[in-house]
């Protein structure tokens, strides 16, 4: 299953499994947009391994300046990049595999956008729709409810949006809403499988997406709809299978970035760990290499893509990086559900220093959020190769097997933020169903004010579930800590609620351990989400 990457796009390419035969058929993925590509990475990968299970050859990719690919999301055009980058990976597919017809299979709105790209193509051979929306609009409409939810603030009308850790400007929101099922694809054999409202198309397979809710989780308790893949992919390999004459190209794996080349890394016990190395063209003589660590299941490119545009960054300055997720997540090799605070999590940080050793390194730094943040600072207490640390959103210190994953969903400040606005108080003092989120509303704050003062009493230890150790705890960890730490919290996210209540409304008992520094970055929430949070980290 090789990493690749072609024409500025980077991938997976999953040809037929060892000892099948290989169908003269290959599918491109088009996968989910957003939030939801976070959600479904995982079960993307299993529908590509259940076709080359059949001797279906498979790509999955990121679209044009989404997670590994280079650069940033178009301003404009975005619709046009994004079937364009179908296109190219058609191209490279048939060049790669040598198959005979390629098919389409898109999710959301890789759906709509494969769509089009089989109307513009006329020599796509099958289409697979995997819950398309009715219309662009309506999944414009959900990102804007996504982004009222989130952050307490309504969307502005006409005004572009931050979708998880990429900006849509308002020129790529109308093309977005402009999109909907082309109604002539009667060249094409055509499979639906629908939530619900779908576009009626002609001669059309229309089956129910099974699982589809659970599915759509975050990605941490994503269920994988295993069945309706099948079913997909059975629909797919019709055709049978047949040799393929043609001889495959060998697949690049290198993508050229501003300053830096990137490439795949296999490392660990077994090269069952995965990470994306990023080499400066110039590096900086004993800089120490970084290790970027993901949260929970999110893959290596990071929550928000924090992970690839820290790497691209650090390449400008010199510094080497290996980008990673946690054992089990993304790509790496592991059976069973992913824990982001099990214990043992650390012997992937661990083997990463030891790759990158092997490259010629001698000093090392790690950057994690939330959870990766929590791994890379207990193998900090062990691990003394490491000589950096960058800590953000931690939520907990200390978790135990049976603690709770689950957090509050924003930060004290959010709330008391949003009482100053007075859109908000519009919409709270409103009529209909107001007075519930009124009440709601209160009921938070109420439950805000008790659990600070809890944190005041004994700091972290009740503040949440899984935070059980006391704040002279986790400060004598931080003394015996031989390399430097920087422990930074955004204002908008709650594990400032809870360090505050331990170290003080100023955090001056973690400053006052020599060698650690705190920072408190202003409109950054949990999830690192837009141009401006991004720039600060960074």
């Amino acid at each position: 299953m090789p990493f690749v990457m072609f024409g500025g796009l980077a991938g997976w390419l999953h040809p037929a499994a060892p000892g099948v035969p290989a169908s003269r058929r290959a599918v491109v993925l088009c996968g989910a947009f957003g939030d939801e590509a976070y959600s479904t990475h995982q079960g993307w990968r299993v529908l590509a391994n259940m076709l080359a299970a059949r001797g279906v050859a498979a790509l999955r990719f990121d679209w044009p300046g989404t997670g590994d690919s280079l650069g940033m999301l178009p301003a404009q055009d975005v619709t046009g990049a994004c079937i364009a980058s179908i296109h190219r990976s058609v191209a490279f597919l048939r060049a790669a595999t040598g198959a005979e017809d390629v098919a389409l299979v898109g999710l959301r709105l890789g759906a709509l956008l494969a769509a089009h790209a089989a109307a513009q193509s006329g020599t796509i051979a099958a289409l697979a729709l995997l819950a398309p929306p009715q219309a662009g609009r309506v999944l414009v409409r959900e990102m804007r409810l996504m982004h009222s939810i989130t952050t307490l603030v309504p969307a502005k009308p006409g005004a572009g949006l931050d979708v998880a850790g990429l900006h849509l400007t308002t020129a790529a929101m109308a093309e977005i809403e402009a999109l909907r099922v082309p109604a002539d694809l009667a060249t094409t054999r055509v499979l639906v499988a629908h939530t619900g409202a779908h576009a009626d198309l002609s001669g059309a397979m229309v089956i129910p997406f099974e699982g589809y809710d659970s599915f759509m989780r975050d990605n941490l308790s994503s269920v994988v709809p295993e069945g309706l893949f099948a079913q997909v992919a059975g629909w797919l390999d019709q055709p049978g299978p047949v040799a393929v004459a043609t001889p495959p190209t060998r697949a690049p794996a290198a993508l050229r970035v501003p300053g830096a080349v990137e490439t795949p890394l296999w490392f660990g016990p077994g090269d069952g760990l995965f990470g994306i190395l990023c080499t400066p063209d110039q590096p900086v003589a004993d800089a120490p290499a970084t290790i970027l660590l993901s949260s929970g299941a999110t893959h290596h490119a990071g929550n928000g893509r924090i992970n690839v545009l820290m790497a691209r960054h650090l390449a400008t300055q010199g510094v080497t990086t290996l980008r990673m997720a946690s054992p089990g997540a993304g790509e790496n090799r592991a059976s069973g559900p992913i824990a982001p605070y099990a214990p043992g999590l650390g012997s992937g940080v661990s083997a990463a220093i030891d790759a990158l050793a092997a490259t010629g390194h001698e000093r090392f730094a790690a950057f994690g959020l939330c959870s990766g943040g929590y791994v890379a600072f207990h193998v900090a207490r062990t691990e003394r190769r490491l000589c950096a640390l960058l800590l953000l959103n931690m939520q907990v210190f200390d978790w135990r097997p049976g603690d709770t994953l689950t957090i509050p969903v924003r930060a004290a400040a959010t709330y008391a933020n949003a009482i100053r606005s007075g859109a908000v108080w519009g919409r709270l003092l409103g009529r209909g169903g107001a007075r519930l989120t009124l009440r709601r509303g209160l009921r938070i704050a109420a439950m805000l004010l008790w659990r600070r003062a809890l944190a005041a009493h004994d700091g972290l230890r009740r503040q949440q579930p899984g935070a059980r150790a006391l704040p002279r705890t986790v400060l004598g960890w931080l003394r015996q800590m031989e390399c430097r730490v920087m422990l930074a919290w955004g204002d908008a996210d709650p594990g400032l609620d809870a360090a505050r209540g331990a170290f003080g409304p100023r955090l001056a008992r973690l400053r006052r351990v020599p060698g650690v520094e705190t920072a408190v970055l202003p409109g950054t929430q949990h999830i690192v989400n837009g141009p401006g949070s991004q720039a600060q980290i960074m």
